[in-house]
């Protein structure tokens, strides 16, 4: 990820929702053949598949359900919590990303492969704090215990209020890697149903914008009228980049 610079946060934050946005393009115009294709995926892109976006969940109480402090003072309401998401998640279509890059905030596991950067974890995932180990899971348990120490582990997504969550290193390298054999001319990036209630990747679109590089917002609604701005939503905008890449 790119530095975060302080002042491309305070711009992002400044910005408001805008419904006629002065550049305007049909994803049917786009020509993805022979591109490298980079994806950045906010919540808005599950919001089809029954999944709240970030900014529902501030108006529910997700910030204490799925917070570090539930976890640590309740946690038998916490994985009860965690289990109704995680069935919700199991029922989204698995999308194989081997066609573009995906970074994604999301922790519901939509995509798969090598080309994946999830930045705030991997619902179906755990994390042992005690022998330091991750565990892939697809069973919905009570209390999952570490395999190797027998401890309860948690999940290894960033909850709210969670400052020790370290996200997947070599996800997070192969992300650098696929950057690095970017070029402006040959590579289109696509950001998808990003917010402003958690803006890293609404930074990471700004700090390409500043460097040259092809940048479509696709969004239903628009939120600047300084970047190219694709009106759809999160399922359609994936059934023709998989279908057309």
């Amino acid at each position: 990820m790119e530095e975060i610079d302080e002042r491309i946060i305070e711009k992002i934050l400044n910005q408001t929702y805008t419904d006629t946005p002065h550049l305007h393009q049909s994803l049917q115009e786009i020509h993805l053949k022979h591109k490298k294709i980079l994806i950045l995926c906010g919540s808005g892109i599950s919001k089809d598949y029954g999944i709240d976006t970030f900014e529902e969940m501030k108006r529910k109480d997700y910030y204490d359900i799925f917070s570090l402090s539930n976890y640590e003072n309740d946690t038998l309401s916490f994985y009860e919590h965690i289990n109704i998401l995680k069935k919700i998640c199991s029922s989204l279509i698995k999308i194989n990303a081997a066609d573009a890059f995906i970074v994604t905030t999301n922790i519901d596991g939509m995509f798969i492969g090598n080309n994946v950067f999830e930045v705030h974890g991997n619902i179906f995932e755990y994390n042992c704090l005690h022998c330091n180990t991750i565990h892939p899971t697809k069973l919905i348990e009570s209390f999952p215990l570490c395999k190797i120490c027998n401890n309860i582990v948690r999940p290894n997504i960033q909850l709210y209020g969670d400052g020790d969550f370290k996200f997947n290193e070599k996800q997070y390298q192969k992300y650098e890697n696929f950057k690095r054999t970017m070029q402006k001319e040959d590579t289109i990036i696509f950001e998808v149903g990003c917010g402003l209630s958690v803006p890293i990747l609404r930074h990471e679109t700004e700090c390409f914008k500043n460097k040259g590089y092809t940048v479509y917002r696709v969004n239903i609604k628009d939120f600047d009228d300084h970047t190219m701005s694709i009106k759809t939503n999160g399922k359609m905008f994936i059934d023709h980049v998989f279908t057309n890449a």
